[in-house]
């Protein structure tokens, strides 16, 4: 990614971080066309699923719904980007279950 790439990536997930459904509206809107931005819409979910995991976690399913099929889509040169947003996506999907576990028996957090 271009400097200037990386910092409207990160003024993205900054706004995820208070109003994640506008976020997420404009990253999906992006994600259902023909573009050549796919990677970095990509890239920005998974760097917000990283910033804000609380945000994102109930977002996953409509995220996955999407990523998934441009995955089996995608490019050779894509797809560590892609990865990088399903590990991203599936780690955190992992914690929250782990945390919900923990507090289901009665462990405080």
């Amino acid at each position: 990614m271009q400097v200037w790439q990386r910092a409207a990536a990160s003024l993205l997930v900054s706004i995820g971080s208070h109003l994640p459904d506008l976020m997420m509206e404009e990253i999906f809107l992006h994600l259902s066309g023909p573009s050549s931005g796919l990677p970095a819409m990509v890239q920005i979910l998974a760097d917000f699923a990283s910033a804000d995991a609380l945000q994102f976690t109930p977002r996953l399913k409509g995220v996955l719904s999407r990523v998934l099929p441009i995955i089996g889509n995608g490019r050779d040169a894509h797809r560590p980007i892609f990865a990088n947003g399903n590990i991203c996506a599936l780690a955190i999907f992992l914690i929250v279950e782990l945390f919900n576990k923990v507090k289901s028996m009665g462990w405080r957090c």
